[in-house]
């Protein structure tokens, strides 16, 4: 009886928002891009059913400085791509409207002479500072499926062949700096596509516009 009571008084006590997750943005890309995505510059579209970069591809991102702690996922693959190309996503990017610099996370896998690296890094003042990264030899190609973004005080990346098999690559970092803001697929010195774009996440549902000075600062 003693434990049904803490029970209850833990779930009366605990807000609503961080006892279930969801699904805070959901794109396909079936009917053409989510009205959501903000894209300033051009550079991607949607071909097939899947959102595809186009070269030299501008930025591309959504949310809004009042999204917060969430996890980013998606499906890709890759037509081409060179030594050290990148594709991932930032997160938690908040705009400074008075000198047109960013804050907020880098998270992405990459691949270089030594193997297929996941990274995480923090971005303060659109400068890249390394948190943790881990290596493996490995440079298959073909569809992938990418996870990443907070949970807690952790930040993580994942990097899967099949979801229905446990990741191949994960690396985590413990980093508070940052809970809030935009995210911003990427896709780096490479040719691909993205498909079923999902965050999820406990915070605001709402998304905003952003300006487009803070983007342009960081994507280079």
């Amino acid at each position: 009886m003693k434990h049904l009571l803490l029970l209850v008084l833990f779930s009366l006590l605990v807000p609503a928002s961080i006892c279930a997750q969801e699904v805070l943005f959901f794109d396909d890309f079936e009917g053409g891009m989510d009205d959501a995505w903000e894209m300033p510059d051009g550079g991607w579209e949607v071909v097939g059913g899947r959102l595809q970069n186009m070269v030299p591809e501008g930025p591309l991102y959504a949310g809004g400085e009042n999204q917060s702690d969430y996890i980013v996922s998606f499906d890709f693959d890759l037509f081409s791509f060179s030594d050290n190309y990148a594709i991932g996503c930032y997160i938690s990017l908040s705009d400074n409207l008075e000198d047109g610099t960013y804050n907020g996370y880098y998270l992405g896998c990459s691949v270089g002479e030594n193997g297929t690296l996941l990274i995480i890094g923090r971005v303060e003042s659109s400068e890249f500072i390394y948190l943790m990264g881990l290596i493996w030899f490995d440079f298959a190609t073909g569809v992938r499926h990418i996870e990443l973004g907070r949970t807690g005080s952790e930040l993580y990346i994942k990097l899967w062949e099949d979801v229905n098999w446990p990741p191949f690559g994960q690396v985590s970092v413990i980093d508070e700096t940052y809970h809030s803001g935009y995210w911003m697929p990427f896709l780096d010195s490479c040719d691909g596509w993205i498909d079923n774009f999902q965050v999820e996440g406990y915070g605001t549902t709402s998304t905003q516009p952003s300006s487009w000075g803070g983007v342009k600062a960081l994507y280079r």
